[in-house]
């Protein structure tokens, strides 16, 4: 019997976030943009049940991620994506592989699609 894959995307969470290197740049909130991706070793049992029970609450994992972030400004997107994976490996079963990408855009000339930091458990797919 073929393996059965499992995966869920939350995809473009606009986040208000205190961030950059000058003091300046983190003085006012920008909105970063999140995915986050879940990769299940066996289909969630709520695709037979149901249930929410029996699966992850996405919108309690949000409050979260926003708890986190907005209680402390960050000078690095590399540090800002470290923290929030680090918030929802803590509150999902460890057997779960999670992988995230968050975008800001920038003023550095010419750059106009912004910059994405991408951490996570499996090599990037996205």
């Amino acid at each position: 019997m073929k393996p059965i894959f499992s995966h869920i995307t939350l995809s473009g969470l606009e986040l208000p976030v205190h961030l950059g290197w000058p003091d300046t740049e983190r003085a006012d909130p920008q909105i970063v943009r999140l995915d986050v991706h879940f990769s299940f070793p066996e289909p969630p049992l709520g695709c037979t049940s149901d249930h929410l029970n029996d699966t992850q609450c996405y919108d309690a994992l949000v409050s979260q991620i926003k708890v986190k972030i907005f209680s402390k400004p960050f000078r690095l997107i590399e540090h800002l994506g470290h923290e929030i994976y680090q918030t929802i490996k803590a509150a999902l079963s460890p057997d779960i592989q999670v992988s995230i990408r968050v975008k800001k855009q920038t003023e550095i000339p010419h750059l106009t699609a912004g910059v994405t930091f991408y951490y996570g458990d499996e090599n990037n797919t996205w």
